[in-house]
Order: structure tokens, then C-alpha cells, then sequence
């Protein structure tokens, strides 16, 4: 899996980097939008303020949009919906994507917040993120892409 997310990090071109609460709102995260060569559509999750760990790999809008559109829609969403995505890896990662993807209004809250999310329109994002531009600014890279309680790589010095 790391060598086709390393494989991955050369062909795409991050256009969006931006912030916002997790689900709880008890802390802040960070994520990266970008797109591929063949205008393919990518999250990640960069950093988180609070304690919870995650998952930094690039996850796709169509793997997003699959599991979202196999949900009927009379039934509510949830971000228990996303964990195929992130099988084996950190159990908050599911939610913190789906923060993201409710910020970027790909999912909606119901009138009754007990009711869960129903799905935005993911048709409209996409062509909206294709006609994005890169991003200018210098963002985290994959290394830096850690979470609060992530371990620090140990670097070996030059003699």
C-alpha cells in the first residue's frame, strides 16, 4: 500500500489545503484536496489539534462516492459508512475524513442532527475541484502529514 501512495503522491497536484472541526468539535483538522493527471479527485487528512491519531494516505473521491451513492438514501449517513477505506488503519480516521467531506459540503447534516447526513452533490464538487488550480502555498507532504501522538522518524546524520 505505501508504494502506490508514494506512486500516487508524484501524479497528483494538491489544489486545496484547509481546515475544520471534527465531528465532535473538539478539535481542529487539517486536510489537502487534490487531483490527479487523469482529474481524479483525492482527501487527506494532514493534522488534528487534539489527541486522536489518523491516517494520512490520499483516499479517492470515486472510492468516496461509491460507498456513499451504495447507501440507499433513505437511509441516513454516517461516518461508519467510510471504514472499508481505512481498513486496518486508525479507527478515527473514517471520521475525521468525514469532517472534511462536511465541510466541503459533499455530505449535509439533516434537519434533525439525530438523523444523520444525507449526500451532497458530489457531481458539482467534482467538477468544481477538476477546474481548481494548484495550490500556491507550501503544503505538508506526506512525512509531515502526522497527528498529534504520531512518532517523529528518526533521521540518521552525515559523518
Amino acid at each position: 500500500m505505501q508504494d502506490q501512495q508514494t506512486t500516487l503522491a508524484t501524479e497528483i497536484s494538491i489544489v486545496k489545503v484547509d481546515t475544520c472541526p471534527s465531528l465532535s468539535g473538539r478539535s481542529q483538522l487539517s486536510y489537502q484536496i487534490a487531483k490527479g493527471t487523469s482529474g481524479d479527485i483525492h482527501f487527506r487528512i494532514t493534522q488534528n489539534t487534539g489527541s486522536g491519531q489518523f491516517n494520512a494516505d490520499w483516499i479517492s473521491l470515486d472510492d468516496i462516492e461509491a460507498i456513499i451513492s451504495a447507501i440507499p438514501p433513505e437511509r441516513a449517513l454516517s461516518s461508519t459508512a467510510l471504514l472499508p477505506l481505512y481498513r486496518g488503519k486508525s479507527s478515527n480516521s473514517p471520521a475525521f475524513l468525514f469532517a472534511a467531506l462536511k465541510a466541503e459540503a459533499l455530505v449535509i447534516s439533516q434537519d434533525d442532527k439525530d438523523k444523520g447526513y444525507l449526500s451532497g452533490d458530489i457531481k458539482a464538487f467534482r467538477q468544481s475541484a477538476i477546474s481548481m488550480n494548484t495550490q500556491q502555498a507550501s503544503p505538508p507532504d506526506q512525512d509531515q502529514a502526522t497527528s498529534h501522538k504520531a512518532t517523529p522518524r528518526k533521521t540518521k546524520r552525515a559523518n
